[in-house]
């Protein structure tokens, strides 16, 4: 069975719902996921369960004496859940184990199809859940991407037999309906639906959060691009110096730094707040921002592919891409802005530069979903004060 789970539909929840009967009434269940993140998710979820569940790492490769070895195996066997990563699944340990009942796989979207074997040819049935329009797997030799290895198992066996093994969650309970309807429309066909219970909600329905034009804002373009063409002074690309082929851009950080401090000083808990951007420089240089503010202490930085199956109130994204030719390399990746926009349960708020973002069609048709349902303010590095960023900026007033 193939379980398609979009952003906010409570995939994990529905496969707790499956595991934790079916161990209750006897049956062995192997649960796998591609990463280790990934698999500690589902540890996480599962330990509230009262369940017998063991977390197997990769002994492969240890000095296990055969007493321990032995202990392990007593351990594995009693076991009514054992989780690990999809490699990990083919350790001996693993493996020597009677076949199991039930295999899960979680996150199986972003899984290569040879990985998903090693569990599955050990169980009798089998629950692939994920979502192919999230992060795909990821495939460095572009002779093995050509021969098909980017394409998961999940989404193949979401289309053998006419689709009958697949099905869609389609209500959503985690993000306001302003931004998931882009999500709905741009990657699921218009089929994802937000439940009433989180359709309208936002930041000032919190506890201690003040009303401020910015709270009571769902999604919000921070454009560095001026109403008359110029850009923000500091707001272009650089190419990483250390030789990552990362880019990173400092006006960009600077607004997203303020960002923050609009919103903590808003009554926005730091814990509720994520910064993402695609790039790893960039990701960097907002952490070296952030860490001279202890008022900021709490508040996630991170890469997009790493923040997936993850969520905060409010989700600030710098995109950092500003050029004169237009190029927005994987920025263009439809898939991994779909997670990127879909972590916020509240606010979202884009830092761009709009003529460089424009020049993807996807992208286009991002900036003119904002433009239409949210609001849009034209951003400029220290606009309030540069760095004078621990003390309580004005807020500013949108165009």
């Amino acid at each position: 069975m193939v379980v398609q789970g979009p952003p906010g539909t409570g995939k994990t929840g529905l496969l707790m719902e499956i595991i934790a009967p079916a161990a209750q009434q006897g049956k062995r269940v192997l649960v796998t996921a591609p990463t280790n993140a990934a698999v500690d998710n589902m540890v996480e979820k599962l330990s509230g369960t009262g369940l017998n569940i063991v977390r197997v790492g990769n002994p492969l490769g240890k000095a296990l004496k055969k007493k321990e070895k032995e202990t392990v195996k007593e351990v594995l066997s009693s076991a009514q859940v054992v989780l690990s990563t999809n490699t990990g699944a083919g350790d001996p340990l693993i493996w020597k184990l009677d076949t199991f009942d039930l295999v899960v796989i979680d996150e199986a979207g972003q899984a290569i199809e040879p990985s998903c074997w090693i569990p599955i040819l050990q169980g009798k049935r089998c629950i692939l859940a994920g979502d192919q329009y999230q992060l795909a797997p990821v495939i460095l030799s572009r002779k093995a991407l050509e021969g098909g290895l980017g394409v998961s198992l999940l989404e193949r066996a979401a289309t053998l037999h006419e689709g009958v093994l697949a099905t869609m969650l389609t209500t959503q309970y985690r993000i306001n309906d302003a931004i998931a309807s882009w999500a709905s429309k741009e990657m699921y066909d218009g089929e994802l639906k937000s439940s009433p219970s989180v359709a309208s909600h936002l930041l000032v329905d919190s506890l201690f959060v003040k009303p401020t034009w910015i709270t009571q804002c769902p999604l919000l373009l921070l454009d560095t691009r001026m109403p008359f063409g110029s850009l923000s002074v500091g707001c272009e690309e650089h190419l990483d110096l250390a030789g990552t082929g990362s880019f990173f851009n400092e006006g960009e950080a600077d607004i997203a730094v303020q960002h923050v401090f609009y919103l903590i000083y808003a009554g926005v808990s730091p814990t509720e707040i994520a910064v993402q951007s695609p790039y790893v420089a960039q990701v960097q240089l907002l952490r070296d921002r952030l860490d001279k503010f202890p008022e900021a202490a709490g508040v996630e930085v991170a890469t997009i592919d790493s923040f997936q199956g993850r969520e905060a109130d409010a989700v600030i994204i710098s995109m950092v891409r500003s050029n004169t030719l237009g190029a927005v390399g994987f920025l263009g990746d439809i898939r991994r802005m779909n997670v990127a926009i879909t972590r916020a349960r509240k606010h979202v708020a884009v830092v761009c530069d709009s003529s460089t973002i424009c020049h993807n069609t996807f992208l286009a048709r991002l900036l003119r979903h904002i433009r239409y349902v949210g609001r849009v303010k034209h951003a400029e590095p220290g606009a309030s004060g540069g760095s004078g960023l621990g003390m309580k900026p004005m807020l500013p007033s949108i165009s």
